[in-house]
């Protein structure tokens, strides 16, 4: 990360710069990759292990929400602790019962559904801090990155930080949702209200979809 983000600052001959940029940025993307992988052996490892579909209280509870979501015509899913929240949802098997009702996500309950969850924040406590992937996300909300509260959560302003990030989790868009912002899935094809950003391959902020325009 340190080597990317000082060669997403270098200023020089594009001919002798970007070919280092796309290399380290690829190293970064292989790390993801390798990440992920490790990600699903874990919980495929605590599915065969402990096998928890076959406990007898979690069984009940599963049967319970299950039964839940059938009355349901609709499923919302709120904001809170992304990394809870999801660990919930698997554990419950929540998305099973879920998977063919209509959805609506805010805040982390955005992040959850996409296929990976990024977790990020330019302005923590502690310092700048890096984006990491926390998660397999349930892959509902395939394509993109969700950015819950970007404006506050993301140096927006810092093209060569934001063009990093952007080019990191290529291919997804990188959809900034702050208070407002929309998108909406049919079928494979998404759309996002007027005002609702994405941040480009350059770092910029550009609308998200033509529909925002």
């Amino acid at each position: 990360m340190a080597s990317a983000t000082m060669l997403m600052s270098r200023v020089g001959p594009s001919e002798l710069i970007e070919p280092e940029r796309a290399d380290t940025i690829e190293q970064l993307r292989a790390l993801d990759a390798h990440h992920l992988r490790r990600i699903r052996d874990v919980h495929e490892a605590f599915e065969q292990e402990e096998l928890p579909g076959e406990r007898r209280a979690l069984a009940q509870h599963r049967a319970e929400v299950a039964g839940i979501l059938e009355e349901c015509d609709a499923v919302a899913i709120a904001g809170g602790h992304v990394s809870t929240l999801i660990g919930r949802i698997r554990l419950l098997d929540v998305a099973a019962g879920m998977a063919a009702k209509p959805i609506l996500a805010w805040s982390a309950g955005a992040m959850v559904l996409t296929d990976r969850v990024i977790a990020f924040h330019d302005r923590p406590p502690e310092g700048a801090g890096n984006a990491e992937i926390l998660d397999i996300g349930l892959g509902i909300a395939r394509g993109i990155v969700a950015l819950p509260h970007a404006t506050t959560r993301l140096k927006l302003d810092d093209h060569a930080r934001m063009a990093l990030f952007s080019r990191r989790f290529f291919p997804a868009d990188c959809i900034c949702l702050d208070s407002g912002n929309v998108g909406h899935l049919d079928d494979r094809t998404w759309t996002f209200s007027a005002g609702t950003l994405r941040i480009d391959r350059d770092g910029a902020t550009v609308a998200a979809s033509p529909e925002a325009e």
